[in-house]
């Protein structure tokens, strides 16, 4: 996740009028001449304290509602699945937006 993190960050917060980035390749080959590998995977600290309690969260949620929505026999109709999946996504973002969308606690990271 985190390469692909790093240059999308990179992208949305460049100045608009004064582009340093002209896409992805771009932004890998110049960060990379500036700061080596090291500068690709800036933010990896940041990226985990987001994504793992997030997958844990969407995992979690997932099996729940799996579990709560089983005829017994284990296995779900299409609806529960839907439902399931749309759950455990909703579960993961509650737990991954706050983060995320702190600028002020993540900005040193990345």
């Amino acid at each position: 996740m985190t390469p692909g993190e790093r240059v999308k960050v990179l992208l949305q917060t460049q100045d608009p009028a004064n582009k340093k980035y002209n896409g992805t390749l771009d932004v890998i080959k110049k960060v990379y001449a500036e700061a080596g590998i090291k500068g690709i995977y800036k933010g990896t600290f940041a990226t985990l304290l987001r994504d793992i309690p997030g997958s844990y969260a969407y995992f979690a949620a997932y099996e729940y509602f799996k579990r709560t929505l089983s005829d017994g026999s284990g296995s779900l109709n299409p609806g529960a699945t839907l439902f399931s999946g749309g759950m455990a996504g909703v579960c993961n973002w509650l737990v991954s937006i706050p983060p995320d969308g702190n600028k002020k606690q993540t900005r040193f990271l990345i």
